[in-house]
């Protein structure tokens, strides 16, 4: 999958192509949440025509990464769209839709299910399909539900620059290199008494040190150590106490 934004914008723009969902205001969360001016009300209120029916609105929601068991590189893309209904004004005859909240999340949801976006796999039903959405119902009146659907994306391991290696010369001088992979990357340092001190080693703490040359060390401090480079992920910190 590429951009996770364009998961959010292509369900969006399937559900204003999609005749089914002609009659109901459709929002997209990313909009809503850059425009201020925009009232959460609105999206039940505003009818999708002029004179149209309101009473009853779908907020497409920004999509969720989640990774389904600790330490697992597998990451499920959960995409979801609630539908929020003032029902007194939605099942009022010639004013609202008629269609409650919780049959539209459903239908909300077969039109997600299976729905293949040009990639290799398509959106498959949650544990949770359709559950409510109380944390958007803002006000007395309001009923909310979700469908959720997720897909499997593939991990994409963005590359690490290789972790610097420490040497102890004569007279406690230490030399820090960096790995075969990036032997440009820029090393940072920290220093200190006590490794509950060390901050973290890069340019953006002001305590951090550019290693440039041979360090001398004296016993009983502590050193930590990372590689930086701007085309790759810092590689994870070293930690050593000298002894």
């Amino acid at each position: 999958m590429g951009d996770i934004r364009a998961v959010e914008e292509f369900l969006f723009n399937g559900l204003l192509s999609c005749d089914l969902f002609a009659p109901y205001n459709i929002v997209l969360e990313r909009k809503f949440l850059a425009q201020s001016e925009i009232e959460f009300n609105a999206i039940w209120q505003m009818p999708r025509v002029l004179n149209g029916p309101s009473g009853i609105g779908m907020y497409v929601e920004m999509p969720k990464l989640q990774v389904p068991k600790p330490n697992s590189l597998q990451r499920n893309l959960v995409a979801s769209i609630a539908v929020i209904e003032e029902r007194n004004i939605n099942m009022t005859e010639g004013v609202g839709t008629g269609m409650s909240s919780e049959d539209l999340a459903e239908l909300a949801l077969d039109f997600m299910f299976g729905w293949i976006m040009g990639l290799s796999s398509g959106l498959t039903p949650e544990v949770g399909a359709v559950t409510p959405a109380t944390d958007l119902v803002q006000a007395e009146g309001l009923v909310s539900y979700r469908a959720s659907v997720s897909m499997r994306r593939e991990h994409r391991a963005t590359a690490r620059c290789d972790q610097p290696t420490i040497t102890e010369g004569p007279a406690g001088v230490f030399t820090l290199t960096n790995g075969a992979a990036t032997p440009d990357a820029n090393i940072y340092f920290t220093t200190g008494t006590d490794q509950g001190d060390l901050g973290l080693p890069g340019k953006a703490n002001t305590d951090a040190v550019q290693y440039a040359a041979p360090l001398v060390l004296p016993a009983g401090s502590w050193i930590n150590w990372a590689a930086w480079r701007g085309d790759r992920l810092p590689s994870h910190i070293s930690v050593r106490s000298i002894s």
